[in-house]
């Protein structure tokens, strides 16, 4: 289903009402092939939903250890922080 939106130029960075795009439901729904489809087709990985987490934000949080893998493979931004130190703890439950 992925690649026949991709093949028909489907918008990559359409938000829901969260702010999630693409990228954070593939990160949600521990889908790397997806990560790597979206990333050929020049979606953001590095996109920031409405509580400032990323796609790989979401896959640490969730232990998503593929999507976290292939989203440093993709040289997505490891070092993007939520915003302070409590959001950033709460986001990787520590």
């Amino acid at each position: 289903m992925i690649r026949i939106l991709l093949r028909f130029n489907s918008e990559l960075e359409i938000e829901d009402k969260d702010g999630d795009r693409a990228a954070h439901h593939a990160a949600f729904g521990d889908e790397p092939a997806v990560m790597e489809l979206l990333a050929r087709a020049g979606a953001d990985l590095n996109a920031r939903n409405k509580r400032r987490q990323t796609a790989l934000h979401i896959a640490v949080n969730k232990g998503h250890v593929g999507v976290v893998k292939t989203l440093l493979d993709l040289q997505c931004h490891p070092s993007l922080q939520v915003g302070n130190i409590n959001e950033i703890m709460h986001a990787f439950n520590c």
